[in-house]
């Protein structure tokens, strides 16, 4: 898509540019939720529409997966890695991606209500999983453990 190549683009002007004067980290983000003024997060709009309207809306079945990040663990990231002195490009992920169904559990799960799950038509733009591999960046962090989802939602609200 126009939007991955301008990714792509970027990540090449800056390793390009940047690579052979200091250590560069590029991390791609593809899910990071937490607390927020003006959060979008799906995990976010989410709740808020479960604690606003007592239903929430997703697209197509809802067994598409995700891998979503707390927002706290993508600071205690950056932190290791601009300590190690890292470099390259990472994808900033869990490496357990769950679906949306098992997202909206968490949730039920953690508010300790019922709530409507109404399915919209699938977006064919984004009716695909979301796996990533985490070997490079799990390299470079050596011991790591992100926050588990259950907790992140909890500490989330």
């Amino acid at each position: 898509t126009w939007y991955g190549l301008s990714k792509s683009t970027s990540e090449w002007i800056v390793r390009e540019e940047m690579g052979s004067k200091c250590p560069t980290c590029i991390l791609r983000l593809p899910g990071i939720f937490g607390r927020a003024r003006n959060d979008r997060s799906v995990i976010g709009r989410l709740i808020s529409t479960i604690q606003k309207e007592g239903k929430t809306r997703i697209h197509g079945d809802g067994e598409v997966l995700r891998d979503y990040v707390f927002a706290p663990d993508l600071c205690r990231v950056v932190e290791r890695l601009g300590a190690s002195k890292a470099s390259g490009t990472f994808n900033l992920a869990s490496g357990k991606s769950v679906s949306l169904l098992q997202i909206l559990d968490v949730i039920r799960e953690v508010l300790g209500i019922d709530f409507e799950v109404v399915h919209l038509t699938a977006d064919k733009e984004r009716n695909f999983d979301m796996r990533y591999d985490i070997a490079r960046l799990s390299a470079a962090l050596g011991e790591f453990d992100f926050t588990p989802l259950s907790a992140g939602i909890r500490r989330f609200l």
